[in-house]
């Protein structure tokens, strides 16, 4: 074992452990920060069962930066907080990776202080907006994925809620309502291959009024369930005739010329 260049028992169950930074076992996230700041001395803070809980630079009795793991379960690489600190708190700029994801911004006494979180996901998905106190996407916020949709809106506990507009990888657009991630309310729905929905959603399906409009101009005006035409209902044809029709679980039943 290294030689020690100090060592205090905080109290029962903590250990501070200071050493020399030149003999040292320098974590491998913190080796280009300790060179940057030409540092003189690490420390490693550990429990009595010798997991680490915090190591980093070490000055005038405090760690001003290090690496801080939020778990004692065994998962220290997987949930940790990475950069600038006071002592014991997270503070000034840093990273904080916890699960599947991970975010960077400004610290103030473990609070963090930046209006909009920047959270990474390990699939390659990316947020920016606010979060609520569990970490979860909450509020206003914009979310894109690797494969390329974006949703820029309102959102609740993860998940889409309230007004938001979405563009698919197929560049298919909807603008309106949602709840629990699903269309749900009033809504303008555009495909890519030029036909369009506006009208009433629930839970993703065309529920209520809406109006539908073909890529050649042919519409369609009258209730929808669940995602099918049902009930009354006006047709507008390419050539501008209104028709009366009638549909049941989006079979049509009648139909009659208006004009």
């Amino acid at each position: 074992m290294e030689p020690l260049i100090s060592f205090e028992k905080l109290d029962n169950e903590l250990c501070l452990y200071v050493y020399d930074i030149k003999i040292v076992d320098i974590n491998k996230k913190l080796i280009e920060e300790v060179q940057k700041r030409n540092s003189k001395y690490y420390a490693k803070l550990m429990n009595n069962d010798n997991h680490i809980l915090q190591e980093g630079i070490f000055e005038d009795g405090i760690f001003t930066y290090g690496i801080q793991f939020l778990e004692t379960d065994g998962k220290y690489k997987e949930h940790y907080y990475l950069g600038e600190l006071y002592n014991n708190w997270r503070h000034g700029y840093g990273i904080l990776k916890k699960d599947k994801y991970s975010f960077k911004g400004n610290w103030n006494y473990d609070e963090y202080t930046d209006d909009d979180y920047i959270i990474h996901y390990s699939l390659g998905d990316y947020y920016k907006g606010q979060v609520n106190e569990y970490g979860e996407r909450n509020g206003q916020g914009f979310y894109k994925t690797l494969s390329g949709c974006i949703y820029n809106g309102r959102w609740k506990d993860n998940e889409t809620e309230g007004y938001g507009e979405y563009t698919d990888f197929m560049k298919n657009i909807y603008k309106g309502f949602w709840k629990a991630s699903k269309f749900h309310g009033e809504g303008n729905y555009i495909y890519s291959d030029g036909r369009s929905y506006k009208g009433s959603f629930e839970y993703d399906l065309k529920h209520g009024y809406g109006e539908y409009e073909w890529a050649n101009g042919e519409k369609y005006m009258g209730d929808w369930k669940r995602g099918k035409r049902n009930g009354n209902g006006t047709k507008i044809t390419i050539d501008n005739i209104t028709k009366n029709v009638v549909f049941k679980n989006g079979k049509k039943i009648s139909e009659k010329i208006l004009n």
